[in-house]
């Protein structure tokens, strides 16, 4: 662990992490990765709605999607699936 994430512990904690290094171990790594926009809420919604950010209304943080795209919560929910959304 890094110094400046384990402060929070103190220096030199070893931190077990079995079901992280399972995941590592026996499935998939990604190595490269790509977001639609470095702003937080853009992103999140073109991840909801597999949109760009300009298409959803949410092009900035803060901003909320325009009403009635779908999201994958609303196709789910149509499937009769519970959905919700809570922030970070």
């Amino acid at each position: 662990m890094t110094h400046d994430q384990a402060y929070v512990w103190d220096d030199g904690v070893k931190v077990e992490t079995p079901n992280i290094d399972s995941l590592a171990r026996d499935g998939v790594l990604f190595s490269s990765f790509y977001a639609s926009s470095p702003l937080c809420t853009p992103s999140r919604a073109s991840l909801m709605t597999g949109l760009y950010p300009k298409f959803t209304g949410a092009w900035k943080n803060h901003a909320p999607l325009n009403e009635g795209i779908p999201t994958y919560a609303s196709a789910l929910k149509k499937l009769k699936y519970q959905t919700g959304f809570m922030g970070k």
